[in-house]
């Protein structure tokens, strides 16, 4: 009975995150998230959104707004987050895991009839559990974005469209 709560419970708490920090895949419908760096400092603030498209001279990024053609003579380069997901994601989870563990295991402590050391139970359990976030949180967020060179080759598969933009596709033509 306590192994079928425990497992409703985890699956109801894990089903709408894990849905929403799901790792970019190459032949994923959307592009990855981008921050363009320009070739010069004068050249305006960095471009952020969606990678649409790339080719050979140029690359399509999609804004809240706009859609914007970049020549790739005039980026230095291009940041890409892999994943949807950041170091608070983990360090959240570490804290609801020890929080959920170490609940149930002080539940499960005091059923039993000598039961005067539960107390330090939750305790250990949400350090330990928060640990292994910090963990995860240090190696996920070193991990999540990567810097690539301007080239057609390095960010084609990151794009929406990665064999190049199609003709006649606009603003209007690339809904998120």
């Amino acid at each position: 009975m306590r192994t079928t709560v425990l497992l409703l419970a985890l699956s109801a708490a894990i089903a709408p995150e894990a849905a929403t920090q799901e790792p970019y895949r190459p032949g994923s419908p959307l592009g990855a998230d981008v921050v363009v760096k320009p070739r010069s400092r004068n050249a305006g603030p960095l471009v952020r959104g969606e990678l649409i498209a790339v080719s050979v001279d140029s690359l399509w990024v999609l804004g809240p707004t706009t859609l914007t053609t970049l020549p790739l003579a005039d980026v230095a380069g291009i940041q890409v987050r892999r994943f949807r997901s950041g170091a608070s994601t983990a360090l959240i989870w570490g804290f609801l895991g020890g929080l959920v563990s170490g609940g149930l295991l002080t539940a499960a402590c005091s059923t039993v009839a000598d039961a005067d050391g539960c107390g330090g139970v939750m305790v250990f359990s949400i350090i330990t559990w928060g640990l292994w976030g910090g963990v995860g949180a240090a190696t996920l967020s070193g991990s999540s974005v990567r810097t690539l060179p301007p080239s057609e080759t390095a960010l084609g598969r990151y794009a929406r469209f990665p064999q190049g933009r199609p003709a006649g596709v606009d603003r209007a033509g690339v809904r998120p």
